[in-house]
């Protein structure tokens, strides 16, 4: 409801969007933290690409907006909680 508002498009193809912007994002986020664990490119890449083209990531992102957005905001968290362990906080 908060999206139709927001984008003023009310139909499935605008619900549509708002899925593949969270499926889109963790690819995204999967990468980073995979980039930032293991400090190789090609990881990255790899992870990227087996996420992106996992059916069911694919199909599940499309139906279930809360479930993938709970593991969008899970990455997130572990990039974070990595990056945090990363630095030197010493005084």
């Amino acid at each position: 409801a908060g999206w139709f508002s927001l984008t003023g498009d009310v139909t499935i193809e605008g619900a549509r969007v708002f899925s593949a912007i969270i499926g889109v994002t963790a690819v995204a986020v999967v990468m980073a933290l995979t980039l930032v664990v293991s400090e190789s490119r090609k990881a990255s890449i790899l992870a990227g690409v087996l996420l992106a083209t996992d059916g069911w990531f694919s199909y599940s992102s499309l139906l279930l907006k809360l479930d993938t957005t709970a593991a969008l905001i899970g990455m997130i968290g572990m990039l974070l909680f990595v990056i945090a362990l990363r630095k030197d906080t010493r005084l």
